[in-house]
């Protein structure tokens, strides 16, 4: 259950955290690893991190790499700090989420996780979703989720809001109001959508060709 053990960066409770590389030039592991923040927090508070150490998590090696190699915040990870060894330590990984290639969350934007609300409307417009601000009680009812902003070219929009949905796909956006006829909708408009990982799809199936006589 990933709404346990969220609070502050470190060692005592996991929390949600975004990354960036350490460019720095002198030896590992005093330069090299990363350095870790949590989201959606009035101050922001850099740790440096040795590595990443994945043994807490389900994912694979090539799902790891998948992580490793993205860039600077194309990332959301769900762990804590680890103990220190030998001066340094590695940021534990519970659970990754990989956003768009490409894509950078803008300047000022929350980190959501998005459901079906479940309320039942006499009239339109209907609020069917609700908006989960991450490391906060706060939740958001609202009409519609718009991911032109965090789509990449060619990327189906409706299999991007399914995994939003469906999916605990996370959003990095923020809210606006949109006409609709005579009343006003409360969009979530996304500026990036990170997917779960692993992301299990399943393969096309094959066309069928005919057999020559």
């Amino acid at each position: 259950d990933l709404s346990e053990e969220v609070g502050e960066l470190g060692t005592a409770t996991r929390s949600y955290v975004v990354l960036r590389h350490d460019n720095r030039k002198c030896a590992s592991p005093m330069c090299g690893g990363w350095f870790v923040q949590d989201v959606n927090r009035a101050t922001v508070r850099e740790e440096y991190v040795s590595g990443l150490d994945f043994s807490a998590s389900n994912l694979q090696p090539e799902h790891q790499d998948v992580v490793t190699s993205a860039q600077d915040f194309e990332v959301v990870l769900f762990g804590k700090l680890g103990k220190v060894t030998q001066g340094y330590r590695k940021f534990v990984v519970t659970t990754a989420w990989r956003g768009m290639p490409g894509v950078r969350f803008a300047a000022g934007d929350a980190f959501y996780r998005v459901e079906a609300s479940n309320i039942q409307c006499i009239t339109a417009p209907c609020p069917s979703l609700r908006a989960s601000k991450l490391h906060s009680t706060s939740k958001v009812l609202h009409h519609d989720l718009s991911l032109e902003r965090a789509a990449m070219p060619g990327v189906d929009q409706n299999w991007l809001t399914f995994r939003v949905t469906d999916r605990d796909a996370l959003v990095a956006g923020s809210f606006r109001a949109a006409q609709v006829g005579a009343g006003h909708e409360k969009v979530l408009d996304a500026s990036q959508v990170f997917i779960k990982l692993p992301d299990m799809t399943q393969s096309c199936p094959r066309p069928a060709i005919a057999l020559c006589p």
